[in-house]
């Protein structure tokens, strides 16, 4: 089940990136985009929890709103500012590479500064990520590549053709 969250996260994380830039959405200003997709996932989440029956109501006091202002605006308003303005200024393709580093980040300092294990699990995620991000760079080369070694192989075939 698990696995099954993640890929379709990915899938749509990949799209939303994509949708960003192929939708002419770039033409809209950054600050009211992020505001748009805040918006919207504030609304779905509530209906949501609403339907599920898991919408909770924290008591207000001082030391909850100001961690919730935190939280709402460090990780969530600042990260998808960020995201926007880098989709509409180096694209989507060098926008998901470079947030590919993101784990591995997270994993470096989890390890040097918290003292947490590397574990086999985190060295293959590394190892897959690192991989995922080179054939990503490489890949107009690699295209390239391929479609001169499949067009030699079809110029091999003709020519075995022409001599039976």
């Amino acid at each position: 089940m698990g696995l099954s969250i993640a890929l379709l996260s990915a899938l749509f994380y990949g799209v939303y990136l994509v949708g960003i830039q192929k939708l002419s959405l770039n033409s809209l200003p950054t600050m009211l985009f992020t505001f748009y997709i805040l918006l919207f996932s504030s609304f779905y989440l509530f209906l949501f929890s609403f339907a599920t029956k898991t919408l909770v109501l924290m008591p207000l006091n001082m030391s909850f709103i100001g961690n919730l202002v935190a939280l709402a605006f460090v990780p969530t308003v600042l990260s998808n500012l960020f995201l926007v303005y880098a989709v509409q200024h180096i694209g989507s393709i060098f926008t998901s590479v470079l947030g590919a580093f993101e784990a591995l980040t997270a994993v470096t300092i989890g390890v040097f500064v918290f003292h947490e294990t590397l574990t086999a699990q985190m060295g293959l995620g590394i190892f897959f990520i690192l991989i995922g991000v080179v054939l990503v760079i490489l890949s107009p080369w690699l295209h390239q590549w391929i479609g001169e070694i499949v067009y030699d192989i079809e110029g091999f075939f003709k020519v075995l053709n022409k001599k039976h």
